[in-house]
């Protein structure tokens, strides 16, 4: 029990603590700006409750087991004691089997005193007409004494020894991770210096688990996306959707067959495909270093470019205003950009990479409704010959898309055109759609009337 305390106080109650810590020391400017220093506070002050809690909870077991140990060891003395008069058939003077009881109770205190009056045993100090059996008891205390400290220490260490290995342990489990594929592919097997050049995208069976003995999150799930077609990929939390694009960029390998341009992803590098493929994330992927490397960590565009890019989206005028440019610092995860502009540099990177396959996975739900037209605008624009696939949490964006996936439970469940699925009003599709209000069901059936019409014109 007690180990376990210490695992609970020095882990799970402490990491709170210093999270919440961390969290304010990058936030202090906006904790400052909304005047929410007395909220912090006090959260700060339940957390750190929360840990004293658990670290009183600790020091009062420690003791509560040191307790025990000493009346283990007062137990184990007295038995001794008890035996030693019994096998000395009461030859022993009384006043000496009070000595040892008293040296019982008291061993842990007076441990040192103890050993002297021991080595007074054994010269014969105490005397009495059978001096030699009192030696022999008084040192057979002793070796008591001794196994019992030595043995009482051999539990504390171990305990420690427990505790402390958790990060062992830890280490070990990654150092016993399965690890990835080869990042570079074979001279045979390496794709074409433009690939993909079409966009062809194509899962063929794919399943994808985890861990071998967890259910698979991906199950058997097989389509054919055709060059230049923009899909919206929808679903419940939990339904797959994040699994999806795990097992596109093989950041956990699945079964089955995933083609790209007749590729068989799994035939190539890492490097290779995950190069060759743009993602747009929810949260910004931005690194401590200048807006330059952010943009291009590979060096491999012209400043030209670079700048092109950010006017595509709309950045040029605010980046021009920094003293440094392009080569203004970043701080981690872009912490001196607004979250709208670390977006649009995401987008601006996406843009320079013009990628055949762009992965957007809602990169509009955390900003402003500015931002969002404009990074809608520009994927329609500047994206016209990629392939682009979408994940949607707000439905509006994908009402516009060619086809419209949608997944359960890991199952590809329904695949087509939003109109022609909203035509059944039993579909899965016309359920999610139908949770966004009434007013918004209507809006967001028009839009799809009107896209699947147009393309019916062309």
């Amino acid at each position: 029990m007690a180990d376990q305390v210490a695992n609970y106080g020095n882990f799970s109650a402490r990491s709170p603590v210093f999270s919440h810590i961390s969290a304010v020391l990058n936030g202090l400017t906006t904790v400052r700006a909304f005047g929410s220093e007395k909220n912090v506070l006090e959260t700060y002050h339940n957390c750190q409750n929360i840990n004293t809690s658990a670290f009183h909870l600790t020091v009062t077991t420690s003791r509560w087991f040191a307790g025990m140990i000493d009346w283990l060891v007062t137990v184990f003395i007295a038995i001794v004691a008890f035996f030693c008069v019994w096998t000395g058939q009461a030859q022993i003077a009384s006043g000496s089997v009070a000595l040892m009881l008293v040296y019982a109770v008291q061993m842990t205190g007076f441990f040192s005193w103890i050993m002297r009056q021991s080595a007074e045993l054994q010269n014969g100090v105490l005397y009495s007409d059978y001096g030699l059996v009192a030696a022999e008891v008084g040192l057979i205390m002793m070796y008591a004494l001794t196994f019992t400290r030595v043995f009482a220490r051999h539990l504390e260490m171990w305990t420690r020894v427990e505790v402390e290995m958790v990060s062992v342990e830890r280490v070990i489990s990654y150092s016993q991770l399965e690890p990835e594929a080869d990042l570079q592919s074979t001279d045979d097997r390496r794709p074409p210096a433009d690939w993909p050049t079409k966009g062809h995208l194509a899962f063929c069976n794919v399943s994808l688990r985890y861990d071998a003995d967890q259910a698979a999150v991906l199950d058997q799930i097989t389509f054919d996306v055709r060059p230049k077609e923009k899909i919206g990929i929808v679903g419940r939390t939990g339904a797959g959707k994040s699994s999806l694009l795990r097992a596109l960029f093989r950041l956990t390998e699945p079964e089955g067959k995933i083609m790209i341009d007749d590729i068989d992803t799994k035939t190539i590098g890492l490097h290779d495909l995950r190069k060759r493929l743009s993602i747009i994330p929810q949260d910004p992927v931005l690194f401590i270093g200048t807006l330059r490397k952010n943009l291009d960590p590979f060096i491999e565009f012209t400043d030209e470019q670079l700048w092109s890019a950010l006017e595509q989206v709309e950045l040029k005028a605010a980046v021009s205003e920094l003293p440094l440019l392009l080569e203004t610092h970043m701080q981690e995860g872009g912490a001196n950009f607004s979250v709208g502009q670390r977006q649009l540099v995401c987008l601006a990177r996406a843009l320079l990479r013009n990628s055949r396959i762009l992965v957007i996975d809602e990169a509009t739900a955390n900003v402003d409704p500015e931002t969002d037209s404009l990074i809608q605008e520009t994927i329609k624009s500047r994206f016209v010959d990629s392939t682009v696939l979408t994940i949607a949490h707000r439905l509006n964006t994908i009402m516009d898309s060619d086809r419209v996936m949608v997944l359960e439970n890991g199952h590809l469940m329904e695949f087509d055109h939003p109109h022609v699925l909203l035509q059944n009003e039993n579909s899965l599709f016309a359920g999610l759609v139908a949770e966004t209000g009434k007013s918004n069901t209507h809006f967001l059936k028009r839009m799809a009337a009107q896209t699947y019409e147009g393309r019916k014109d062309k």
